[in-house]
């Protein structure tokens, strides 16, 4: 991914406050390799801390993203970027199924309370119900009677079953993506008509 497209993830996920002080960082370092850089770069990307904390780099990092051109979102979009950020990663195989759905369920539906929001099902107000679903499945799955080994998914057991269900996971990230663009709702559901799915 670009450092732009990082920072503007990394803008909603300051908003949401799930952004951590060594991620700031991390950043500030990837961006030294660039041509122009601003002092609030040089400053963030000289820190010697293990575990610097984010209120102390928040008017250098605020600096850097008016220097980029990179607003920093409401919380209500910081919510839907830092969904799509993490869901894109679960789809492109960046983070592991598993850990991208254990991330979706702490940083933004419970950190968030997307799951106390009103509809019929639990996620659908960002349409992740069947992300949510596989999150709860997954662990149903492994704790079952006979434990990870006597799992059954697709016909496929044990750690065989885990693949299988890892790949339906990916699949569910990729039609969110779909369903979901950056440019909004309406092309969304362009896209389902597209598929025939509406």
């Amino acid at each position: 991914m670009s450092l732009d497209r990082d920072l503007r993830f990394a803008a909603a996920r300051y908003v949401i406050g799930t952004l951590r002080g060594d991620e700031i960082v991390a950043l500030a370092r990837r961006s030294i390799d660039c041509d122009h850089l601003p002092d609030a770069v040089c400053v963030i990307a000289t820190n010697s801390d293990k575990h610097p904390a984010v209120g102390d780099l928040a008017p250098l990092f605020e600096e850097w993203l008016i220097e980029k051109a990179i607003s920093i979102p409401d919380a209500d979009t910081a919510i839907w970027e830092a969904l799509r950020d993490l869901i894109a990663q679960i789809a492109r195989g960046l983070i592991a199924p598993h850990d991208g759905l254990t991330r979706i369920m702490d940083e933004i539906c419970d950190g968030q309370g997307l799951d106390s929001q009103k509809s019929n099902h639990l996620g659908q107000s960002h349409g992740i119900e069947h992300l949510m679903s596989d999150f709860y499945c997954r662990d149903d799955l492994l704790g079952g009677p006979h434990g990870p080994n006597g799992m059954c998914f697709n016909g496929k057991f044990g750690a065989e079953a885990l693949v299988e269900f890892d790949k339906q996971v990916i699949q569910h990230a990729k039609s969110w993506l779909h369903d979901h663009p950056p440019d909004g709702p309406e092309q969304g559901e362009l896209n389902r008509k597209k598929a025939g799915l509406e």
